[in-house]
């Protein structure tokens, strides 16, 4: 039985100058590197939660860009602490997976683990959106207003979407250190 696709993807993505930022959002939302190690720099524990890890047809706009209908989707909770602060999409078309064997055995190994270890790894421009007040994510529910990113990242000629919402939880975890 598959579980479904949170609507993340369908965002209206803009370049990063289209927004009035904090220096905190600024500082979270623009940071080029692992996200995955930043987080487990903060105290506490790190945690991924796999939510889902399963063949789809790619949305429209993806299966266009890859001219490639079929593909793989992802999506996790980042912990702290055992706070909920990064909830993350990724959609990797089947030729992807097929060349990057890795990826598609992941199960509850963070995705930036890998990828970020790797030489080849070119990030594309990173994009935000807005998720107003009330945009639901699967078991946490409603969430207030937040940031997302999303960039392309490129392995060996193979390409990835990762998508990342910054969750409240995060701001707060990192207002007390």
């Amino acid at each position: 039985m598959s579980a479904e696709v949170s609507e993340i993807w369908q965002a209206r993505w803009l370049p990063a100058s289209a927004f009035a930022l904090t220096p905190n959002e600024r500082d979270w939302l623009l940071n080029t590197a692992s996200l995955t190690a930043r987080l487990k720099a903060l105290p506490g524990d790190f945690k991924l939660v796999l939510r889902l890890e399963q063949p789809l047809l790619l949305p429209e706009a993806l299966a266009k860009h890859w001219s490639c209908a079929e593909g793989v989707v992802r999506e996790v909770m980042l912990k702290v602490a055992n706070v909920p602060c990064v909830y993350a999409q990724s959609f990797m078309p089947i030729s992807t997976v097929q060349a990057l064997t890795p990826l598609a055995q992941l199960g509850e190994k963070p995705l930036g683990e890998y990828i970020f270890q790797q030489e080849s790894l070119e990030r594309g421009d990173i994009e935000l959106a807005e998720f107003a007040n009330g945009f639901r994510l699967p078991e946490l529910g409603a969430q207030a207003a937040m940031f997302g990113r999303r960039s392309l990242f490129t392995l060996n000629h193979h390409q990835l979407l990762v998508q990342e919402l910054f969750l409240p939880g995060l701001f707060e975890l990192c207002r007390g250190t």
